[in-house]
């Protein structure tokens, strides 16, 4: 059970033919929804059985027990980006404190907004020891912004070691 969840869900595998986008929704203390999309040119379900990762974790900033700092938060935003838009813009997400160098960030989109596109993914356009700019990317087609959804972020300071018993690599 947590207080305030931010759900990371990357790597599918790739068991099916087509591209797919992880969305998360419905975000809760002890439970969340998971799902794969398509772009609209395909059928936009993913008919086929993936396995995906996720993580789960508390918002706020953690140490580990090697003294690895993490911060984990949240922004809601309609900063978006793509191919064919003309008006592409961005979120900056202030870190609370500097990083001793650049972190790693991973991000992930929390909601699935009601007039929203179902296939959407973020982007890092840039990422310094203090902040982090970021987006929502919508498909090549679109050329207006998406509405406002919350991301999830994480950052996390460089290097390796145990977490939790199991061995990482930022």
């Amino acid at each position: 059970q947590y207080n305030q969840p931010v759900i990371f869900a990357q790597s599918a595998t790739a068991v099916g033919l087509d591209p797919v986008s992880i969305r998360i929704r419905n975000v809760q203390s002890n439970q969340f929804e998971i799902y794969l999309t398509e772009p609209s040119n395909l059928n936009q379900m993913h008919n086929t059985t993936e396995s995906v990762t996720y993580l789960v974790l508390e918002r706020g900033v953690h140490r580990l027990s090697n003294g690895t700092r993490l911060e984990v938060g949240v922004v809601t935003t309609s900063a978006t980006v793509g191919k064919n838009m003309t008006n592409s813009s961005s979120e900056l997400v202030d870190f609370s404190s500097l990083f001793s160098k650049t972190p790693v960030v991973l991000s992930q989109i929390q909601t699935v907004a009601t007039d929203g596109a179902p296939y959407l993914q973020t982007r890092h356009l840039s990422v310094s020891s203090s902040s982090a700019s970021l987006a929502l990317e919508q498909e090549e087609a679109n050329t207006e912004p998406h509405v406002a959804e919350t991301v999830g972020y994480m950052a996390i300071e460089a290097g390796n070691g145990i977490w939790s018993g199991m061995v990482y690599e930022t």
